[in-house]
């Protein structure tokens, strides 16, 4: 039986820390087992069912999850973080990112006036969240939403601008504080954009950047198919499994050249000679132990996994459950209260909102 219960322990053990530091490995090179964070939630429930079996049975062999656990903490902190609420300085600034699945109806053409009250829905709640800056992914500010936005968002935000229209999204961002001037940032991409819009908040010059990096690239029909899978509703789950994968690592890897570019341009304007303060918004549409997160958020801190409790998804459609969208910002910045807001449901992210602390 103690040999048995070994070859349970340690598989388990060894899982977690393979999930858990997946996002080391870079997808480009090291194909599909670059998605093993995706299986870090299953590790994380084996490790602590092993740690109970443990504790029930032989306790000397409490020090192989013990162990695991320890040296996951990184991992585990960032996909269920723990931290008590914070008391807020007046001076902090709020900041939401929000996918809106174009203000929640999921198509650019927005005429209906179903489209229309689904658009009104998603304003009013920007709107009334007094934000002081908020960045938007697929949010078109033209045509009937842009009237829309004329008349609910105007009155609170003096400020708007937007990035680069694609096919389906357009990158907006609203602000108190003017916006000085923007620039795209450019990588290769089948319909998706970043930018970095200036902000000068009181005299205080900074950068937030706006992202909507590359989607999963799964039709309707396959997410709900990987749903049926993950429910046990289906029985091709092998080759639909292998279909889906197959299109996940497609998709990360056109991700890690935005990536790349992304953390580049961080990289130029916030260094030894630069110090001006860099917020980084937006859906990445990976998950936080991902080669693509882990490379956007080196030596930034994740006002999330800083501030927040629990695994706050901001995507939880077709039988996934992940946290996809992010607010990032350089160490000069102090993060606060961080939370995803699921009580707005109209499209099929949450939006995340904090505070945030400036340097003086």
């Amino acid at each position: 039986m103690k040999k048995i219960l070994l070859t349970i322990h340690i598989p388990i053990a060894l899982g977690l820390l393979g999930t858990g530091y997946a996002a080391y490995l870079n997808p480009v090179t090291c194909g599909i087992i670059a998605l093993a964070g995706y299986l870090f939630p299953v590790f994380l429930a084996l490790s602590i069912l092993s740690l109970a079996i443990a504790t029930l049975t032989y306790k000397r062999q409490l020090v192989i999850p013990v162990v695991a656990l320890l040296v996951a903490y990184q991992p585990v902190t960032l996909y269920i973080p723990y931290n008590k609420t914070q008391d807020t300085p007046e001076e902090a600034i709020t900041i939401m990112t929000y996918n809106t699945h174009s203000w929640g109806t999921g198509s650019t053409a927005a005429t209906t006036p179903e489209d229309a009250d689904g658009g009104r829905k998603v304003m009013r709640y920007i709107a009334n969240s007094k934000a002081d800056i908020v960045c938007l992914q697929e949010s078109q500010t033209c045509g009937n939403m842009g009237l829309l936005a004329d008349s609910i968002l105007t009155p609170h935000y003096k400020y708007r601008d937007t990035a680069r229209h694609t096919n389906d999204a357009q990158l907006c961002i609203l602000s108190k504080y003017p916006i000085t001037r923007k620039q795209h940032i450019d990588y290769p991409s089948k319909a998706n954009s970043s930018a970095a819009f200036w902000i000068d908040i009181n005299g205080k010059e900074i950068i937030v950047i706006n992202n909507h990096l590359e989607s999963t690239g799964l039709s309707i029909e396959e997410r709900n198919q990987f749903s049926d899978m993950i429910h046990g509703k289906n029985d091709t789950i092998k080759d639909i499994s292998k279909n889906i994968f197959s299109k996940l690592l497609d998709a990360t890897r056109i991700r890690v050249p935005q990536a790349k570019a992304i953390a580049t341009f961080i990289r130029s304007h916030h260094n030894d000679n630069n110090t001006t303060p860099i917020i980084v918004c937006g859906d990445f549409n990976d998950i936080p132990h991902s080669y693509v997160h882990h490379t956007i958020a080196d030596n930034l801190t994740d006002c999330y996994q800083a501030t927040a409790t629990g695994p706050g998804f901001s995507f939880s459609k077709y039988g996934m459950r992940v946290r996809i969208d992010n607010v990032l910002c350089t160490t000069d910045i102090t993060p606060y209260n961080f939370r995803t807001d699921q009580t707005i449901t109209t499209s099929d992210h949450y939006p995340i909102i904090g505070k945030l602390l400036l340097p003086r």
